[in-house]
């Protein structure tokens, strides 16, 4: 898996990290009890996933003890996804504005590989949309 857009800031902290840290795109602040999805700039090369691939979004410790999380996660962007990247951060503090500025190390990206059932049929060959856009319905 490869990704584009803002990428020269992105680097594993030391030869054992498991996760590399994510930047955010943009300068936000995230008000206590909110949640906004901060845009990364970053993107998946369109054909760069393996088929069992997938982009893992994950808190980062230092934050997570300050009150900020990544809300959905471990966040699961597939390999086919097409848009950019955005990371879901809640302020859990009562009182706290989270002020984020352009370049911040706001989540972590761990690229995992899985395995699908074998009697599960897929649905869609093609992805159209992003959050959201499979829906929660059945059928």
């Amino acid at each position: 898996m490869k990704l584009s857009g803002k990428t020269d800031g992105l680097f594993y902290a030391t030869a054992g990290s498991a996760g590399f840290d994510i930047p955010s795109a943009e300068n936000m602040i995230i008000a206590p009890g909110e949640t906004l999805v901060v845009p990364t700039g970053l993107y998946i090369v369109p054909g760069s996933a393996a088929p069992n691939e997938e982009l893992q979004i994950r808190p980062r410790s230092g934050l997570a003890l300050s009150g900020i999380t990544v809300l959905n996660s471990p966040g699961t962007v597939d390999g086919d996804y097409p848009e950019e990247i955005g990371v879901i951060i809640h302020n859990l503090s009562p009182t706290h504005d989270f002020i984020i500025e352009i370049g911040d190390r706001i989540a972590q990206g761990v690229v995992a590989t899985f395995n699908r059932m074998e009697n599960v049929p897929v649905k869609d060959e093609k992805r159209i949309g992003g959050y959201g856009s499979t829906g929660v319905k059945g059928k």
